[in-house]
Formats: structure tokens, C-alpha cells, sequence
């Protein structure tokens, strides 16, 4: 095979040498996909909510000072629910 044959043989696979280097519709792909982008990271197509639970709290810390051994501390903390599913609490920590 000469190397006529093979840069034949090349181009062949790639298309010839103007179109390959040109874009055509690769560069349009390649925009497009750019610009979809672009406006999915701005904010500009609407957003899907989650579904799923939600837990909503206003305060999410309490302090409740320096306790004399032997009283009872107590805070009531609110939670909601504001998914679309129920929220399961299993596990609660204090320190």
C-alpha cells in the first residue's frame, strides 16, 4: 500500500480533511450542548423539586447556660415536615 493509499484510507475514515477540520455539525453539537449548559447552570430552567421529606427547623441549637446539678433542663424545639413525604426522625443527639 503507498502512501497515497493510506492517506486515502485515512480520510476515508474521518471524512475529508475540510469537514473534519471545518466542524459542521460536530461544532453545532458542541454549542448547543455549550448554551443548554450554560442556562442549567444560571438558573434559567426551572428547577425540580425534590420529593422526599423536608425537615424545617428555626432554631437548630439551644444554649442552655450553666445548669446547677440536680435541676431539670428542658427546650422545646420545632420541627416541620415540609416535603412530600413522611419524615422519619430515628435518631436524636444531645451534647
Amino acid at each position: 500500500m503507498t502512501r497515497a493509499d493510506k492517506k486515502e484510507n485515512i480520510r476515508e475514515v474521518l471524512g475529508d480533511k475540510d469537514s473534519f477540520a471545518g466542524g459542521g455539525r460536530m461544532k453545532k453539537t458542541l454549542a448547543v450542548g455549550i448554551i443548554i449548559a450554560a442556562i442549567a447552570w444560571t438558573g434559567l430552567l426551572p428547577a425540580q423539586e425534590a420529593k422526599g421529606p423536608k425537615i424545617v427547623a428555626r432554631e437548630v441549637q439551644y444554649d442552655s447556660g450553666k445548669v446547677v446539678q440536680g435541676t431539670v433542663a428542658s427546650h422545646v424545639f420545632e420541627i416541620r415536615n415540609e416535603g412530600s413525604a413522611p419524615l422519619d426522625i430515628e435518631r436524636v443527639q444531645s451534647s
